[in-house]
């Protein structure tokens, strides 16, 4: 879901991972899933990042 453009060309995104704990999407994993929840590979939130801040450069 994206908000925007507001001011300045702002922009907000919202991501929902059905089923995810809490972890960093397609990230590395060093916790028992049973203390953080289900990890996915659904999303990769570097490349997301990435990918945001290329589209809204300062």
């Amino acid at each position: 879901m994206a908000y925007g453009p507001g001011k300045e060309s702002s922009e907000v995104v919202w991501y929902t991972i059905e089923g995810m704990g809490h972890t960093w999407p397609g990230g590395t994993h060093f916790l028992p899933e049973k203390l953080i929840g289900k990890p996915s590979d659904k999303l990769k939130a570097n490349d997301v990042i990435w990918e945001f801040f290329q589209k809204h450069p300062k």
